[in-house]
């Protein structure tokens, strides 16, 4: 049984964690990408290994079509995947 601030957490933050995780991953793996840290190809890895985590576990919807899709509109464009949501 869950506490009553873990409710509350759930309620009112756990929401806004579950729209971003995906943003945030997308975005860490981008920079990581620009810093040399990894190659596009790994890139693409994680994300389809990420895709396996949400699909598995996890339901999450950023508001995009795909995260893969802003993550390539992040590339092509220098953007963040943050601006690439709103693009």
């Amino acid at each position: 049984m869950q506490s009553r601030c873990e409710r509350r957490f759930d309620a009112e933050i756990g929401q806004s964690c579950h729209q971003l995780w995906e943003t945030e991953f997308a975005n860490g793996v981008l920079m990581a990408e620009r810093r040399k840290l990894m190659t596009v190809l790994e890139g693409d890895e994680c994300m389809v290994e990420m895709d396996q985590l949400r699909l598995t576990s996890i339901e999450a919807d950023s508001g995009f079509r795909s995260i893969r899709e802003a993550l390539t509109v992040a590339r092509t464009f220098r953007l963040t995947v943050y601006d690439a949501c709103y693009h």
